[in-house]
This record gives structure tokens, sequence and C-alpha cells, in this order.
């Protein structure tokens, strides 16, 4: 169990995080909460680390993009992906090299990241006044593509789970099996 204490409140609350979250965390001020974007300091360097696909890192890239930060996009081969995943907070990508000692690890904290970072440039990415908008679309964003996601990796390798042989398309079955769907 770790306490974590919310900005704003009196009380931490006890969560359970898993013994590789804490030892990646451990040295870290666990705060969560909303930070002005005036206190924010623009970083020396930002390393957005992905596969070669657009996937979540795209809506961060776009964000970047569009607020004028400048960031390395830095792409990893899949055959690369099993030696850097243990060196990976949560074992996953993307990352967001922040400085030299910063890493963060969920694409939606870097989606507001960015957006923070835009509006210090006076580019209003994340507008206080749409807030709960912007939050309503981007859980929407996050339902579809967890639905989507059991098709996606499907297409990608369908023999690996339990769909067809790569003989089967062209087939009559699976010219019917298409006409279905």
């Amino acid at each position: 169990t770790f306490m974590l204490k919310c900005a704003g409140s009196t009380r931490p609350s006890s969560i359970l995080l898993s013994p590789r979250v804490l030892t990646f965390r451990r040295s870290r001020s666990l705060v969560m909460g909303a930070s002005s974007s005036s206190s924010l300091s623009p970083p020396d360097s930002l390393e957005l680390v992905y596969f070669d696909i657009a996937g979540v890192a795209e809506k961060v890239r776009l964000a970047f993009s569009l607020g004028h930060v400048p960031f390395t996009n830095t792409k990893v081969a899949f055959d690369e992906w099993a030696s850097i995943k243990p060196t990976t907070p949560f074992g996953q990508l993307p990352i967001l090299k922040i400085g030299s000692d910063t890493t963060i690890a969920q694409s939606d904290a870097m989606l507001r990241y960015a957006g923070t970072l835009a509006q210090n440039k006076g580019i209003d990415l994340y507008p206080q006044d749409k807030l709960l908008q912007i939050e309503e679309a981007l859980g929407m964003t996050n339902d579809i593509g967890r639905d989507l996601r059991p098709c996606i990796y499907l297409a990608m390798n369908p023999t690996k789970a339990g769909g067809y042989p790569e003989s089967f398309k062209g087939t009559p079955e699976h010219t019917e099996l298409v006409k279905n769907v």
C-alpha cells in the first residue's frame, strides 16, 4: 500500500501499486492535481518514445506540433521492444522523457502536459472554459480505443489471436464471412 495525497485534500488515500511502480516512483512526489500553467517552466528537452505507428502517441505528437512545442520523436522498432521494455516505467510505451531526470508513461498525461506547454506559448489547446468537454471527448476516445483494440491486434496478427490463417484469405468462406460482418 502506498499513500497518495491529492492536491487540495487534507486526507491521504491508500492505493495498491505494484513493486515495479513503487520502485519507479519511490523517490518522486505523488501529488495529483492541476498546477497553474504559469508555474510550469519549459523543459530543456522533450523526447517522445513510441513504436513507428500512430497509436496512442499520435495525439501527443499532434498536440506538440499544434502547440509549437519542440520535441524529439524517437521511433522504436518492434524487434527492439523486448530489450527496451524492462527499462520503461510500467513496461509500456509511449514514454515522454522530460529533460534528463523525468520520464512519464501515460499518453493522456502527456497530452495534458503538451496542452499546458502550448498554453505557456500563448496557444490555448486546453482552455479552462472547455475543460469538461475536452475531458469528455478524451474519455470517449479512450472508450472507443479500448473497444477497437482487439480488432486492431487481430488484424495485425490474425493467426496469433485465434483468427484465421493467411491461406484463408480469398477463399469463398472468407468472402462470405466478410459479407456478414
